[in-house]
């Protein structure tokens, strides 16, 4: 399947882009996505011949100042990856043809590992799911540990030593991580309505801050 990846890119909304930290990032979900990326708005050469054309007056009249920013970011990047051996290129009479190397699949695995998150859907209905996480320690303490971790960067609410909060559906999210540490018999997934005062408004306001709620 091909994709123009001009498109795609600019289409990508803020967040999106903010989340995957950086435009190379972007290109290679791209990638993985499409497999084959055609970049049909980028003519033969257009890495040698790009900075003299986006100081030139006629540049300047055919793009605004952000998509002429954004072109030579996106340029500088694939660049980038191709010289860290990321991504191949062919060149070809209407663009460049990008395709994802084995190093670059690595990479990605590890950019999607990072943006791990809970997906939601719709709007919250003010119930509450606890992440309960009874690990043998003695046994299991680096796989516990680097759950734990996991959950924080994934944007939980730590409610006890073992139990952690989110307002919307964790249950496909937990049972992908923790199987991927060897403790899902040990990890359990409950939804709750009545909470502790206290404890509520402490998970609201941390959820409400990071913008989940």
């Amino acid at each position: 399947m091909n994709k123009e990846l001009s498109k795609t890119f600019f289409e990508l909304s803020e967040g999106n882009k903010q989340k995957l930290k950086s435009t190379a990032e972007v290109i290679l979900t791209i990638l993985g996505i499409a497999g084959l990326v055609a970049v049909s708005v980028i003519a033969p050469n257009v890495l040698q011949i790009m900075k003299g054309l986006s100081n030139s007056g006629e540049y300047r009249q055919r793009f605004s100042k952000s998509q002429i920013e954004n072109k030579k970011q996106l340029i500088s990047s694939i660049s980038s990856l191709k010289h860290r051996g990321y991504i191949r290129i062919e060149q070809k009479k209407s663009g460049l043809l990008l395709y994802l190397t084995e190093k670059g699949k690595k990479r990605l695995n590890k950019i999607n590992w990072n943006n791990y998150r809970v997906g939601q859907k719709g709007k919250w209905n003010g119930h509450w799911w606890l992440v309960l996480a009874d690990v043998p320690s003695a046994e299991f303490r680096y796989n516990e540990d680097a759950f734990r971790k996991k959950l924080k960067q994934m944007g939980f609410y730590r409610l006890q030593k073992s139990v952690w909060m989110y307002p919307f559906d964790p249950r496909a999210e937990i049972d992908y991580v923790s199987q991927y540490f060897d403790i899902g018999k040990y990890v359990t997934v409950m939804e709750v309505i009545n909470l502790d005062p206290s404890d509520k408004k402490f998970a609201y306001d941390y959820f409400k801050e990071k913008g989940v709620i």
